[in-house]
């Protein structure tokens, strides 16, 4: 105050920081996937408005505060943060994959093995199988065709399959998806599906029911 001032006493000004700061990056999420190029731009923040030392290092140890990732793979960027109180941030990783790959994908029918007649040998069953071992994992599986879409969901694993029973003649498209978004379909034909046989039974009655038949055929 101007009375302490008065006396001979000098007016600090100062600001106390109890919390440490934060650091966080953004264009990017902690084990996301993408398809194409990304950039990662470094966020820092502090309960106060204080001056923050803070820089992203890559897996090689190169510092960056904005950086665009395009090259295919998998990368780690650590989070360095500290404010003029030398509180130090959390630490924190971000991880995330660039994958431009498409899965593989392999239809099988389960009881004969092999393609056949261009399309696959009588069955009413057929396995999907899809492999992304090296990139972000499949995360699902569709069968479109003769009408009907089904789908099985998969959490990002590199190698999956899929039974689809009750099929019918016809042309299906199986696809396999992975987390980055890439996909890859085959196409088959499934032909000579035999309906199982339906047995009917006719019973007659003439007259006072002496005389009666019972008649039965089955039908495909």
């Amino acid at each position: 105050s101007s009375d302490l001032q008065d006396l001979g006493y000098t007016a600090v000004r100062f600001k106390t920081d109890g919390q440490p700061p934060e650091v966080n990056l953004t264009g990017v999420d902690d084990d996301g996937a993408y398809k194409g190029p990304v950039t990662a731009t470094l966020v820092r923040s502090d309960d106060v408005d204080t001056e923050i030392y803070a820089y992203a290092r890559t897996k090689d140890g190169q510092r960056f505060k904005t950086k665009t990732f395009s090259e295919e793979g998998k990368y780690s960027v650590e989070l360095v943060g500290m404010d003029w109180v030398s509180k130090s941030a959390p630490a924190k990783t971000v991880n995330f994959i660039i994958d431009r790959t498409p899965p593989t994908i392999g239809v099988l029918d389960p009881k004969a093995g092999a393609l056949k007649d261009g399309g696959l040998a009588a069955s009413s069953k057929v396995t999907v199988k899809g492999e992304d071992i090296n990139g972000s994992g499949v995360v699902e599986i569709t069968l479109t065709g003769v009408g009907s879409v089904k789908s099985f969901p998969f959490s990002r694993e590199p190698v999956v399959s899929a039974d689809f029973d009750g099929l019918t003649d016809g042309d299906y498209t199986a696809t396999v998806k992975d987390a980055a978004g890439n996909s890859r379909s085959k196409s088959f034909t499934i032909k000579g599906v035999v309906a199982p046989a339906v047995t009917i039974t006719i019973t007659s009655v003439v007259g006072n029911g002496l005389n009666s038949g019972t008649n039965s055929f089955s039908a495909n």
